[in-house]
């Protein structure tokens, strides 16, 4: 029978190294979600400039956000 108590350390010291790196690059991480919203709001702002609803326009910018073809 193999031990495996010894893989659990090196799982945890992987989050803990994940947790780490995402501590350090949190500002670039905050600047990039800032401006994915920047160009979400201004492709919203596109659809209604060229006549979509406000509705129509938040489900198109959410079919772009998830690679999703609207019906």
């Amino acid at each position: 029978m193999t031990d495996n108590i010894r893989e659990l350390p090196s799982k945890q010291d992987d989050i803990k190294g994940a947790v780490e790196a995402l501590r350090r690059n949190l500002p670039v991480v905050i600047e990039h979600y800032q401006l994915v919203a920047e160009v979400n709001r201004a492709i919203y702002l596109a659809y209604v400039q060229q006549g979509f609803t406000e509705e129509q326009s938040l489900d198109l910018v959410k079919a772009t956000m998830f690679g999703v073809v609207p019906a």
